[in-house]
């Protein structure tokens, strides 16, 4: 597979804006590019073409036939894509967790299937680096989930554990569980807190029998731990290899979920150096009290690619720790119905007041009381406002009662969901919720109710391969085939669908897709982040954001959809990641 001269060198980033040339790229069938395009609304059928024209300024100028490149262009230079190879327009993750995934690789717990392969990738981390982890420096590890692991009773670790292996003794540790709303501590990073107070709103404290803390802290809990903040250095490292890999897995924009002000300016400054390779869209965040970091901005940097125009809000915590917010007390764990993070009092305080100073509200909401009381005050705050112009969110959306659902679109609310917390949670989600799990993780019911939905993956809670998302999405499986309820699929009416359509006159051809083309990563997602006219479909007049892929991931059998190859992830007309 050749490079395009003046593009990239193949594998290596270029962050450059403008071209010194333009240049057109054409798959080998007819109908290889899915220009994902809007058309008619009652269109089930994809619109595709075979060609793509870009000028030097990374804008997309024509889309079209071979002979109608020609025609525009005698001259041009036409490189053809490998056989079978399609384009897509660039993948957007609308939940993702960027820092904190480049921070989540140093000691990966994923995996892990009983406590002692925990302690023994902590060991193993710690002996690796005898020169740099000193008896005092801190240890933090990310991935560990109680629920998966073999022959364990239930309930949280203790401190005991990671205190009995004399490797581990005496250092200060915390260990993350998978989705971050849980912290496991060392016997010395307890010490290290100090007096801690009997309750912590918004999380809580795990406690023994007798009233001592066990090394569990929950959601709010943990800003009781005096954790040493990130150096430039380390975020530049944390950025790096996010990035790096995001643009691997054909990523070319992300929205990042909790970017406190630190970290916004962080990327300010790598906007300045031009050293953003993709488009970045944060969720300013505030663990305590309103905003009051970075003014909004839009297409901020060299290359106009970082914007803040949203805020994140954390309404409760989350189901794999029992603090998703429920009306009813856990299935599986009658002692508790979870809690909300932020006071309910606080989430009807500062949610009509972002809405007034015009900034788009996102709010984390999992549990079904959480996503109700939520919308409860949306649709108050909401009235007599241009939602068209706030278009505010519930990121994840999982749980909610059977009438919520139509109610949040009927309020034009986008759902940001994460189709892998289907199939990662799947294995303990019924135990866990009971009857309540039929209106859980519904996204086709979404749709059906006419509300818009957004995907993302929560990265690093799950893989931030958008591929993955993709077929969670449209199988609900897992990676190898299977699921509670066998290989059609957990709650299988949820799937985001692939219809079969369009029969020719000669011949059958058969088309699936995802509900109106795979518009939760592309269309969709740009519309979810304002850049609806920018990005998300590959027309005349936007930019050349694309994806070229080894197959067709509209059309070969679910599970090769996780065998698929990026070849090129192109922002910008620029590719950032491989070659054609």
């Amino acid at each position: 597979m050749s490079t395009l001269p003046g593009v990239s060198r193949p594998g290596m980033p270029s962050n450059g804006g403008t071209l010194n040339h333009g240049y057109s790229i054409c798959t080998r069938s007819r109908n290889g590019i899915y220009t994902v395009e809007k058309r008619d609304d009652k269109e089930e059928q994809p619109h595709r073409s075979q060609c793509l024209m870009v000028d030097q300024a990374g804008l997309i100028t024509h889309v079209g036939s071979i002979d109608s490149v020609k025609a525009l262009n005698p001259a041009t230079r036409i490189r053809f894509l490998p056989p079978k190879a399609v384009v897509v327009p660039g993948l957007v993750d609308s939940h993702v967790h960027l820092l904190e995934y480049g921070w989540s690789r140093s000691l990966n717990l994923e995996g892990t299937r009983n406590i002692a392969q925990v302690v023994e990738r902590v060991r193993n981390y710690i002996l690796s680096r005898p020169s740099s982890v000193g008896q005092e420096e801190w240890i933090e590890g990310v991935g560990w989930d109680q629920n998966l692991w073999e022959d364990w009773s239930g309930g949280f670790p203790t401190h005991d554990i990671l205190d009995a292996d004399p490797i581990l003794r005496g250092k200060p540790i915390i260990l993350f569980r998978v989705d971050l709303h849980a912290m496991w501590l060392s016997g010395r990073a307890l010490e290290l807190c100090g007096e801690l107070p009997e309750k912590a709103e918004g999380g809580e404290i795990i406690r023994d029998s007798d009233g001592k803390p066990t090394g569990v802290f929950l959601d709010n809990a943990q800003l009781l731990v005096p954790r040493p903040d990130w150096s430039e250095s380390q975020m530049r490292e944390f950025f790096e290899r996010g990035t790096k890999d995001l643009l691997k897995w054909g990523v070319t924009a992300v929205h990042d979920a909790m970017s406190r002000d630190s970290a916004v300016k962080f990327y300010q400054k790598m906007a300045d150096e031009g050293i953003l390779p993709l488009r970045m869209h944060l969720m300013g965040y505030m663990d305590v009290g309103y905003w009051n970091g970075t003014e909004a901005f839009h297409h901020y940097g060299v290359h106009r690619r970082l914007n803040l125009r949203s805020i994140k809000m954390v309404a409760d915590g989350a189901i794999g720790s029992w603090g998703a917010a429920m009306y009813e007390p856990y299935s599986d764990n009658p002692s508790t119905s979870g809690f909300f993070v932020v006071s309910e009092q606080d989430l009807k305080d500062y949610i009509p007041k972002y809405l007034k100073d015009r900034w788009q509200v996102n709010v984390h909401c999992i549990g079904d009381r959480a996503n109700g009381e939520v919308l409860d005050i949306f649709e108050n705050a909401l009235k007599g406002r241009d939602i068209q112009a706030l278009r505010p969110r519930i990121e994840h959306a999982q749980i909610l009662r059977p009438q919520d659902i139509g109610r949040m679109a009927s309020l034009r609310l986008i759902a940001s969901v994460q189709p892998k917390h289907a199939t990662s949670d799947m294995v303990y989600a019924d135990a866990r919720l009971g009857e309540r799990v039929k209106s859980s993780y519904a996204y086709q019911s979404f749709l059906r109710a006419g509300g818009r939905i957004t995907l993302g993956s929560d990265m690093p809670v799950e893989s931030g391969n958008p591929l993955v998302t993709f077929h969670a999405a449209v199988t609900r499986v897992d990676a190898d085939g299977g699921s509670p309820q066998g290989p059609g699929g957990w709650y299988p009416e949820e799937k985001l669908t692939r219809m079969q359509s369009l029969k020719g006159n000669k011949m059958p051809v058969h088309i699936t897709l995802m509900l109106k083309t795979p518009t939760g990563m592309t269309i969709d997602a740009a519309y979810a982040s304002f850049s609806e006219h920018e990005v998300g479909s590959l027309e005349a007049g936007k930019r050349a954001d694309f994806v070229v892929l080894d197959r067709d991931i509209m059309s070969v059998d679910g599970q090769e959809i996780l065998k698929t190859k990026v070849l090129a992830t192109v922002v910008d007309g620029v590719i950032q990641f491989g070659s054609f």
